[in-house]
């Protein structure tokens, strides 16, 4: 990667945290708006198609998503997995605070089928970094449908600067008292997602992951998604997308548990970026996979063109 690209990226970066919190771009989007940062960027501009530093960002948004399949590895934000399912602390459920993480099932709105996840900035839980809740049914002796609505704040700040509302579908699995699937045996899921920024739809994406069977407290994995910014830059009609999955090289995708509360997660991460009209791009779904790796994606990204790589 040459060291200008390296510059756009650092200056997109910070326009996505901007946009975050509705202090750049469009509506809150994590696509910068239009902005000059490289001599790249200017000749862009004045030939009227996106930026270094644009596209730059569409990598950053792959990124950003994938933090929320890094929890659904981890196990719901670290409260779930063998840990909390198997057996679990006498304060297990209860919402007592252990490390800046408390855990409530079922979750505080009653539902017997729910559970809450509430992670902090502080190890003391006092200042709330992310609320989230799970509501799930079964669909079958290993099957299971699980509705996710996260709330996302901001350092000091008491009401969400943004949600995420995921749908899943679990199967291969076998599952804990709470429904969380148990790592140690595997499991398959896809997830539908969507991010919310002031009532504004920003983004969609879909995923799946393949998580095997554990052999000493390590499981091989694989994934793969696809995503696009809904709102774009309308002064350039631009919108942005990526799709992309895990490699096995240089390392493979694993997830190892380690003490209680601890899970490591490694992988590489590869994709492509795409830019088109705004509306012009829509995620195509093929075939599932239950096996590692997988044998074609099941998420891919369709309309647009492309517009660089990412790793």
């Amino acid at each position: 990667m040459t060291r200008p690209l390296i510059s756009a990226m650092v200056a997109a970066f910070g326009f996505a945290l901007a946009g975050c919190g509705g202090g750049f771009g469009h509506s809150g989007s994590t696509i910068p708006g239009v902005a000059s940062e490289t001599v790249g960027d200017a000749a862009a501009l004045v030939a009227h198609r996106p930026t270094d530093s644009q596209n730059a960002a569409a990598a950053i948004n792959a990124v950003s998503a994938l933090g929320s399949r890094i929890k659904a590895l981890a196990g719901d934000g670290g409260s779930a997995g063998d840990d909390l399912t198997r057996a679990g602390p006498p304060d297990s459920g209860r919402g007592a605070c252990r490390g800046g993480l408390e855990f409530f099932a079922p979750g505080r709105g009653g539902d017997r089928r729910s559970t809450e996840t509430r992670q902090f900035f502080d190890l003391g839980c006092t200042r709330l970094a992310s609320d989230t809740t799970r509501i799930f049914r079964s669909t079958g002796p290993r099957s299971e449908a699980v509705e996710r609505a996260i709330a996302l704040y901001a350092p000091g700040r008491s009401t969400p600067l943004a949600s995420r509302r995921e749908a899943s579908r679990i199967s291969n699995a076998t599952f804990g008292r709470w429904g969380f699937p148990l790592v140690s045996d595997g499991f398959s899921t896809t997830t539908t997602s969507e991010l919310w920024i002031s009532n504004q739809k920003q983004s969609r994406s879909k995923s799946e992951i393949v998580m095997l069977p554990s052999w000493r407290n390590v499981n091989d994995f694989c994934q793969d998604s696809a995503g696009y910014s809904l709102t774009g830059i309308p002064s350039l009609d631009s919108t942005f997308g990526w799709n992309g999955g895990t490699t096995g090289a240089p390392l493979p995708a694993t997830r190892t548990a380690g003490r209680p509360g601890l899970v490591t997660v490694s992988s590489t991460q590869r994709g492509d970026t795409f830019a088109g009209p705004i509306g012009s791009l829509s995620i195509v779904a093929s075939t599932p996979n239950h096996i590692c790796p997988v044998a074609a994606p099941a998420y891919a990204l369709a309309g647009g063109a492309p517009a660089g790589a990412f790793t």
